[in-house]
């Protein structure tokens, strides 16, 4: 019993030292939401050249489902290497995945954020792509 007791008491104080240490966790949270982009925003931003799109599926769904004509395509979202994302740290990175339950682009994009690339995250996927009537490629 005195161990449950510490253990709740180790994740309160927890809880409390990040409303400390984040008193504005709305805004915390919405920031990191604001890499998020519209299926429309992206093939604009692509049509101009403003931006490069990483898919982050795997070659099973790009069978099945295409990919974005151009996409760069990762051999793993977790695993891949800078070197496949074939871009300057100055490009805007537009990573995908299936739909808006995948997390392969979202975890794909936080790795290259971490190795200083400009992310932002197309939560559609694929399947918002095709739904929007955009045209893909197949392997």
């Amino acid at each position: 019993m005195k161990l449950l007791t510490a253990a709740i008491l180790s994740v309160s104080l927890a809880m409390t030292s990040y409303a400390f240490a984040c008193p504005d966790k709305d805004k915390a949270q919405a920031k990191s939401a604001d890499t998020g982009i519209s299926v429309d925003e992206a093939a604009a931003l692509l049509k101009q050249g403003k931006v490069i799109m990483v898919d982050a599926n795997s070659n099973k769904t790009r069978s099945t489902e295409g990919y974005v004509p151009g996409a760069r395509l990762l051999t793993s979202f977790n695993k891949f290497k800078s070197s496949e994302l074939k871009a300057e740290k100055s490009d805007t990175l537009v990573f995908y995945c299936y739909n808006e339950s995948c997390g392969a682009a979202p975890a794909a994009a936080k790795k290259a954020g971490k190795k200083g690339y400009k992310t932002r995250v197309m939560h559609g996927g694929i399947m918002g792509w095709k739904q929007a009537g955009h045209a893909v490629a197949k392997l």
